[in-house]
Order: C-alpha cells, then sequence, then structure tokens
C-alpha cells in the first residue's frame, strides 16, 4: 500500500516566531503558507506539540491591558468612596480583564467570582456543606448501631448506647468564596469574630478569624493559581463577574455584606465583621442582560465601557507588535470590523477582543493582503463572527471588498 502523501515541511518557529509573518514567505502561489497541525488525510499533519502560544494567554499579558484614562479615573473614585466598582460595556473591551490588572499593579491577591442563575448571596460568601454534614451524621449513627449490635452480642442484654465522645467540628463543611475569602485576608488572622448564637462560638473555640481560616493554606493555594508575587499585607481586589444573570433578590440580599463588608456564619453561630479602613476593592460586572434593583445601584462607582474607536491603533500596536503603524493591514482590517458592527444584519457584531483574536490569526496565517485575498480571509471570518447568518454577512462583505476604494 503505498504511504500517504506528505504536506510540506513544516516551518520551525518558537511561540514568538508565530506572532511574526512566515519566516519562508507568505504565499505559494495565490495561496498564503499556513501550519497545517490538521490536513483532512491529505498529508502529514505538523506536530500538536509546534503549536504557538494561545492568543489568550498573549492577551492576558499585564503588559498590553491599557485602560481607557476615563476608566483609571472611574476605578480611583470607586477606592476613595470605598465603594464597589459596576462595569458594562460590549463584550471584549476589558471589563474583566480591568480587575486582575489591577491587582496585579498593585502586587495584591485576586478573587474571582462567576454569578450563575441559581447563585445565591451566600454563595460569594461561603459553603456549608450539608450534604457532606448529612453523610457523616449517617456514616456515624451506621457505627453507633453496630458498636451498639456488638455490644449486645457481648453482654446478652439490652441497654443505651454509648454517648458521644464530644460535639462534631462543624467546621470541616465550611469553605469560604471570594468575597468571603477577601473580607477575612483583609481582617487579618487576629481579628474578632463576633458570637451571634449564645454559646455556640464557644463550643466550637471561634474567638478570631484564624478560628475559621487557614491563612497559610489560603496564601499556598492562590500562589499556584495566580502565578505572581503576591504581598499578603494588601487587600484582596474581588471580581464578581456578570451578576445580571443572577436571580432577582441577589443583588439586594448582598447590600450589608458590600457596604459594611460583614457577614454571619448561622451554622456556627458567629459574624464576621470588619473595620472600615479595610474594606477590600471590589469590581462587578454586568452585561445588562437584565436591570439591577436601585438600591445596589446606589451603593455603587458605575462606568460604561466604550468601543474604543480612537484608541484602536494604541491597542492594536499593543498586543501585535509585528503589525507596523503604517501596515495597510491595520487600516483595512479596522475597516472590515467597522462594516460589520454597523451592519444591521450582523446579530452579534464582533467585540474588541474578537478583532485581535482575528488580527493575530490573520498574522499567523501569513495573510498580508486583505484585499487581494478575499477567500482566504473569508476561511477566518470564523474569529469574528459567531452565527451561520453572520459568517453569510461577512463573506458577502468580502467579495465585495476589493471593489471598494
Amino acid at each position: 500500500m503505498a504511504d500517504p502523501p506528505i504536506a510540506d515541511p513544516p516551518i520551525e518557529f518558537s511561540s514568538q516566531d508565530a506572532l511574526l509573518p512566515s519566516k519562508r514567505g507568505a504565499y505559494r502561489g495565490d495561496r498564503p503558507q499556513t501550519a497545517q497541525f490538521y490536513t483532512g488525510g491529505a498529508g502529514r499533519p505538523r506536530p500538536l506539540s509546534q503549536r504557538p502560544e494561545a492568543v489568550q494567554r498573549l492577551m492576558d499579558r499585564h503588559d498590553v491591558y491599557r485602560p481607557a484614562p476615563d476608566l483609571v479615573r472611574a476605578v480611583n473614585a470607586a477606592m476613595l468612596l470605598g465603594m464597589p466598582l459596576l462595569l458594562t460595556g460590549a463584550p471584549g473591551v476589558g471589563k474583566t480583564r480591568l480587575a486582575r490588572h489591577l491587582a496585579e499593579e498593585q502586587g495584591a491577591p485576586f478573587a474571582f467570582f462567576a454569578v450563575t442563575s441559581v447563585s445565591s448571596a451566600r454563595d460569594l460568601l461561603y459553603r456549608f456543606d450539608e450534604l457532606g454534614r448529612m453523610r457523616a451524621a449517617f456514616r456515624t449513627m451506621a457505627a453507633g448501631r453496630q458498636a451498639a449490635d456488638a455490644a449486645l452480642d457481648i453482654a446478652g442484654r439490652s441497654g443505651p448506647a454509648a454517648p458521644s465522645s464530644g460535639e462534631e467540628d462543624l467546621r470541616q463543611y465550611l469553605s469560604f468564596r471570594a468575597l468571603g475569602r477577601a473580607i477575612l485576608r483583609a481582617g487579618g488572622p487576629d481579628a474578632p469574630l463576633e458570637p451571634i448564637a449564645s454559646g455556640a462560638a464557644a463550643m466550637h473555640g471561634l474567638e478570631r478569624f484564624k478560628d475559621l481560616f487557614d491563612f497559610e493554606r489560603d496564601e499556598d493555594d492562590a500562589k499556584k493559581d495566580l502565578q505572581r508575587d503576591i504581598d499578603w499585607s494588601l487587600p484582596t481586589v474581588v471580581l464578581i463577574d456578570e451578576i445580571d444573570k443572577a436571580p432577582r433578590d441577589l443583588p439586594n440580599d448582598l447590600l450589608t455584606e458590600l457596604e459594611r463588608m460583614q457577614f454571619d456564619i448561622p451554622e456556627l453561630g458567629v459574624r464576621v465583621k470588619l473595620p472600615p479602613r479595610a474594606q477590600p476593592p471590589v469590581v462587578i460586572i454586568s452585561n445588562v442582560e437584565r436591570a439591577l434593583p436601585e438600591p445596589f445601584l446606589r451603593r455603587c462607582v458605575y462606568h460604561h465601557i466604550a468601543w474604543p474607536e480612537g484608541r484602536l491603533d494604541e491597542i492594536i500596536g499593543l498586543h501585535i507588535a509585528s503589525l507596523e503603524r503604517n501596515d495597510p493591514r491595520r487600516a483595512e482590517a479596522r475597516a472590515i470590523v467597522q462594516r460589520l458592527r454597523e451592519d444591521p444584519r450582523i446579530s452579534r457584531p464582533p467585540g474588541l477582543a474578537e478583532m485581535l483574536q482575528w488580527l493575530h490569526l490573520l498574522e499567523r496565517q501569513g495573510i498580508a493582503d486583505l484585499r487581494g485575498n478575499s477567500r482566504d480571509v473569508a476561511d477566518t471570518l470564523g474569529a469574528l463572527l459567531k452565527t451561520e447568518a453572520d459568517l453569510q454577512v461577512g463573506r458577502e462583505l468580502l467579495e465585495q471588498w476589493p471593489q471598494k476604494k
């Protein structure tokens, strides 16, 4: 049986080279030379081990995120007022990136919570494993019955079961979420807990934050997650993402927690409460899928991140340094994206992140002329447009594009 045809030899490049035009030239005939990791059976594919660094990782680098001056002022206003910052804006304009960027600039810890349609206010603070506690109770009961049966067999008479050796430590069922961890960290290990149920806190030996929360273990976990140096003396920057997905009552249920930075743990009979100056910064993201209640809005500093039309060249230069300012692809790509964003037939206009991903793809594909290679550019539109109908509109636009002046 004949060997399958072998595709063009692989072009050797590093993850940085992947951002530059191909070393062997951009074209072979009228087609750009691309990295064939999948050939569809037409030849030998390039090894997956030679893939360049994922574009999303490059886009998440600290040095390529440059917020607009009005956004910087909004962050500082929220810090000065000690209020959460509520951000809205089109998808991909950098709403969620802001909080992490703030934490990185400060060297502070960072905590993230993604709100869902079933989230409750308590979910942002802590989780008490009721199911785990129930299972443990059933295991204890089963073990007690077995011990009682064994005692009956030995003694040959009935009698009461042996009493419990001690109260169960309920802290084993407790874990803290983003906002709860941030409040505990801001207070520090020796901050006092307030009892809210007579005798309950004393029963479990709960007097200070360190009796509830393992600060050292949390530091180790955060270092593994964030992979950077952290100044633990600084308050944790908290990101609450997509709060508009939450059930209707959640924003109002958080009013006390966000305003006073305190919350109760009734299962253990204690209240966690911070002094005013220890408040951690909180950034809240909304995609405006539903209106937020007025009492919640009054307690936030609000800012809308607009489409950065006047800063696109700066942003493109930060993300794709190889795409020089005088490169005609910059203007052509911007014009295509702008036309797609303005076309009323497009159900989901491309955002800033999608535009940058698309430019990365054009660069990695080695497409040097957008007007003269509409067929090749059309193959990349899946990075910009996310429905079949929108893709069809994009293809029609590109078919007409070479004639545009």
